[in-house]
């Protein structure tokens, strides 16, 4: 939170271990220093990137989203080679997929990223995810899809938000999945009020 915007970012860093953690660190460091309402997401997420290419190793970057809503229900969103998000609309009950083709954060300097902006309105609800979610696969060769979590957002337009959160957790968890290529998985449910 900053004053009455509310800020959310969700990023997937390349590698694992020790540099993986220290470059989440960063992210995780200029975000709370550097977020500036005045400034569009687009120019900062320029920043962030060229922050993250002076600081990270060369064969480090990492895909990111970075969403700014204010009093006013204003959905800006700007987005870094990040899976498409999950936009939940209480009032048509219908989910839609949202994707935004961009650069990788931190890979070379001076990328530019494109910002969007939608109205999101009470009972509205985002659903981002990182990659590891999509890419798991069954023995057959069956990706989990992202239409499933569509469908348990339109089955469920009312419920509490800890009871979707607790479907959609068990529907990821129940998909029987293979070991290999398994990646950790994380995602984030956001209601509006």
């Amino acid at each position: 939170m900053q004053d009455d915007l509310l800020y959310l970012f969700v990023a997937d860093v390349s590698g694992h271990g020790l540099p993986a953690a220290i470059l989440v660190s960063l992210l995780k460091s200029y975000i709370h220093t550097e977020a500036d309402a005045a400034m569009p997401l687009a120019r900062f997420m320029s920043r962030l990137n060229d922050f993250l290419f002076s600081v990270s190793l060369p064969t480090q970057f990492a895909t990111a989203q970075l969403f700014r809503v204010g009093p006013d229900g204003t959905l800006h969103y700007t987005n870094a080679a990040h899976p498409p998000f999950l936009l939940f609309r209480h009032a048509s009950r219908r989910a839609t997929l949202l994707e935004e083709p961009s650069h990788l954060l931190g890979a070379m300097p001076k990328m530019t990223f494109d910002e969007r902006s939608t109205t999101v309105a009470s009972g509205d609800t985002l659903f981002v995810y990182t990659d590891g979610l999509t890419d798991r696969r069954t023995a057959a060769g069956e990706f989990y899809s992202i239409d499933r979590i569509a469908a348990l957002l339109e089955a469920s337009p009312d419920a509490d938000i800890g009871t979707l959160y607790d479907s959609i957790y068990a529907d990821v968890a129940g998909f029987p999945s293979t070991d290999e290529f398994k990646d950790d998985i994380a995602f984030v449910v956001t209601r509006f009020h």
